[in-house]
């Protein structure tokens, strides 16, 4: 009887080993892991869309770590929200935008720095976190040389500092639509055609209002221009 039940574990074991190479073979990419540093809630969308979703659609694991709480949004007063719920809001667009990427919710961290006071520092240790978990990481964040915002500026110069230490090595730095600094190489990241309406899905998470639900399709009241635009001609730009 127990060699029965040996030869039982025995099978068992060699199909799951089976199963991974199998998974292994149709999905190259299995055990490559790509992060994505998103400053406020929206821009995961606007700038780094279309490379987040190819990235899922490779069959990378993919992570998205927003770094702010998103409250500084003038949009916030305009509805006479607290901090907190509009934060909570806020929260329910990006995780929306997110669902429709394909981004697994597991892969989703928070790390609630307050809204135009991220320091270099700050971001600094959540790569170096990143890259300890999972080494040799794909690290994506905005451009330090984005002169419109400091939080998105801080982001890059945080990841350019690491890669500069030689602590991380693959680095790709953001630039936002109309962005177009000198004496930088931009490469465009376009998408497949049937990538259009999935899209148009995380673009359209901004544009819902259903207060039943906490929804107020605060990013489109906050750049309407922004995603009219994206929505037009989806892209993600970055330098290296």
């Amino acid at each position: 009887r127990k060699l029965i039940v040996l030869i039982v574990i025995v099978i068992v074991l060699l199909s799951v080993s089976g199963i991974e190479k199998t998974e292994a073979k149709s999905n190259p990419n299995a055990n490559s892991h790509v992060v994505y540093y998103i400053p406020h809630q929206d821009d995961e969308a606007l700038t780094f869309g279309v490379s987040i979703l190819n990235q899922v659609k490779k069959g990378h694991n993919v992570h998205i770590v927003l770094l702010t709480d998103g409250a500084a949004s003038v949009v916030r007063n305009k509805l006479g929200m607290s901090e907190k719920d509009f934060t909570a809001a806020r929260n329910k667009e990006f995780a929306l935008s997110l669902k429709n990427m394909g981004v697994k919710t597991s892969n989703i961290e928070y790390m609630n720095y307050k809204d135009s006071q991220l320091t270099i520092a700050n971001v600094e240790e959540v790569i170096k976190t990143y890259e300890t978990k999972y080494p040799n990481a794909r690290h994506n964040v905005f451009s330090g040389t984005d002169k419109d915002n400091h939080d998105h500026s801080n982001s890059g110069k945080a990841l350019k500092n690491l890669q500069n230490k030689k602590i991380v090595s693959d680095a790709r730095y953001y630039v936002r639509r109309g962005d177009n600094p000198k004496g930088l190489k931009l490469v465009n990241e376009y998408y497949a055609i049937s990538y259009k309406k999935p899209l148009l899905a995380f673009s359209s998470a901004y544009k819902i209002e259903n207060k039943k639900d906490g929804l107020y399709g605060i990013g489109h009241k906050s750049v309407k221009k922004s995603f009219v635009a994206f929505e037009k001609q989806p892209i993600s730009r970055y330098h290296k």
